[in-house]
């Protein structure tokens, strides 16, 4: 709002740099309002949230925008400024040499980041109706329409027995299935691996309809060695055993904490 982004357009005009032009290859001049209002990425983005019903306009430049959102609730508004943020972090992969991340993957993380908003408003009208309780809406929050989220968690004895174990629910928070296997190792992080692994074969009969996968572990070191790979376009890190992260490559699968 400040225009202080360091677009292409920006760092033209105070003569740091010489190319104009959006770096997707809109052949137009990268600015505030095409950024937010007419970068093909971000009118991807938009159409697949509209697709899952969230009813988000096309602007011609951003005081539309902005005078749109003056009369939004904090979730909508949130949500948008979700998909202008990460299509920016896209922007920036591609000027720095890395790999560009799939519409459809920004706007499911855009979705995923509303978490921090403890009753969606979507939710409480029905939109996408929900058979759990008020309580229960405070602590799950739902993946983007047809797609499934799935809650792992692994364990570990002294003795070391332990197991994997998810719960898949789809974007009303219906439960498809709940599955748990016993283990005996002696390295917590690798059940924990396991446990995101396991994912691919116990739903893989149940995938019909549904278009992609949503995989929640609350280990934050696992999930940022995978996405510390994905950000090496798929590459395998020593961290990662690479039976593990083969089954994530495909954009229709998102890990989140």
């Amino acid at each position: 709002m400040n225009n202080a982004l360091p677009t292409n357009g920006f760092l033209t005009h105070i003569r740091i740099h010489t190319e104009v032009n959006c770096p997707k290859n809109c052949n137009e001049e990268e600015n505030i309002s095409h950024l937010i209002c007419k970068c093909k990425k971000i009118v991807d983005v938009v159409h697949h949230l509209n697709e899952w019903g969230f009813c988000i306009p096309l602007f011609g430049n951003k005081e539309e925008m902005y005078k749109w959102l003056s009369k939004q609730n904090s979730f909508i508004s949130t949500l948008i400024c979700n998909a202008v943020y990460l299509s920016w972090k896209d922007r920036n992969n591609i000027v720095h040499g890395k790999k560009e991340r799939s519409s459809i993957y920004i706007a499911s993380e855009a979705v995923s980041y509303l978490g921090v908003l403890n009753t969606p408003k979507y939710i409480k009208t029905g939109r996408l109706s929900t058979n759990q309780q008020l309580l229960y809406e405070n602590r799950w929050y739902s993946p983007p329409p047809n797609w499934i989220k799935v809650n792992v968690d692994a364990t570990l004895y002294h003795s070391y027995k332990g197991g994997i174990g998810g719960v898949a629910r789809n974007y009303k928070g219906r439960f498809i299935a709940a599955y748990g296997i016993s283990k005996f190792h002696w390295d917590i992080t690798s059940l924990e691996y396991q446990a995101i692994a396991s994912v691919k074969e116990m739903l893989k009969n149940r995938m019909h309809g549904f278009q992609g996968i949503i995989i929640e572990s609350d280990n934050m070191n696992v999930i940022k060695l995978i996405h510390k790979s994905f950000k090496k376009g798929g590459q395998v890190l020593d961290e990662v055993p690479s039976s593990f992260i083969n089954i994530l490559k495909k954009e229709s699968i998102a890990c989140t904490r």
